[in-house]
């Protein structure tokens, strides 16, 4: 389980805290984290920090976005098993998109991994002024 809060969510100056990869089942703890961003129009900057186990580790991550469709990102957190992610994003259509990413592991010797995630957004409700704008021809 995971939840995030937005503490500041008016750009371009983001804070949010939350936890992740937390398993009752499993007995694993919550690891609590603080992220900050500066975002402007292209890039995005974001610092941070998460309780991982026993130990405190660093998030960093910047971003440039080319355009509505493309992203290219890379992101880091310290630690052992931990590595550096250089990948981009491809928003194929509003709701479907591709990230492929390759990943430096932090440990010696470092290995070179990678992965591919496809992600669809489904709307499960719209807001009030969605509703409005759909009945509005070409809204």
């Amino acid at each position: 389980f995971g939840t995030e809060f937005g503490l500041r969510t008016k750009e371009p100056w983001l804070l949010s805290t939350g936890f992740a990869n937390w398993s009752p089942h499993s007995h694993i703890d919550p690891q609590p984290y603080l992220i900050g961003g500066y975002y402007t129009e292209h890039q995005k900057f974001i610092a941070g920090a998460i309780h991982a186990g026993y130990r405190n580790e660093v998030l960093l991550g910047y971003a440039y976005d080319f355009n509505k469709q493309w992203r290219a990102q890379v992101d880091f957190q310290s630690g052992s098993g931990n590595s550096v992610a250089f990948g981009f994003t491809w928003n194929i259509t509003p709701n479907f998109q591709t990230n492929p990413a390759i990943y430096v592991t932090n440990d010696s010797p470092h290995k070179l991994l990678g992965y591919v995630v496809f992600t669809y957004t489904f709307h499960l409700w719209k807001s009030a002024s969605a509703k409005n704008d759909a009945t509005v021809p070409g809204g």
